[in-house]
């Protein structure tokens, strides 16, 4: 399921800095399941917007081999963060296994909400 414009629409993005920020949706129906007395963002879907925004950054299409580490250090809720920033520390291919190691922050004003180690395959 692609989340891009239905659980959040980008405000900017910023490539030299390798960052995007979004907007996160609250009526998405996600939100209205997870949890309907207060809604928070699920980690799958932090991941899957990272992959989206991934192929956004390249221009190339990445399928997730695997998640190293992910390290959720705040709940995202869309009522109280209506806003996040993605922010992409680091993208390296690795020539032995044909892979591309990722590093993401999912971040606003001081706090980190997450922090990921993410492994992807090119398709």
């Amino acid at each position: 399921m692609i989340l891009k414009d239905q659980l959040y629409k980008i405000l900017s993005a910023d490539s030299d800095s390798r960052s995007f920020e979004l907007e996160l949706l609250p009526d998405c129906v996600i939100y209205k399941a997870h949890f309907p007395e207060r809604a928070i963002t699920p980690g799958v879907c932090i991941i899957q917007t990272a992959s989206e925004l991934l192929g956004e950054l390249t221009g190339s299409q990445y399928q997730l081999a695997g998640v190293a580490n992910a390290k959720y250090l705040a709940v995202v809720d869309p009522a109280e963060t209506p806003c996040v920033t993605y922010i992409f520390k680091k993208i390296s291919p690795d020539e032995e296994s044909h892979t591309l190691k990722v590093s993401v922050e999912v971040r606003h004003a001081d706090t980190t909400y997450t922090k990921l180690s993410l492994i992807y395959y090119n398709r």
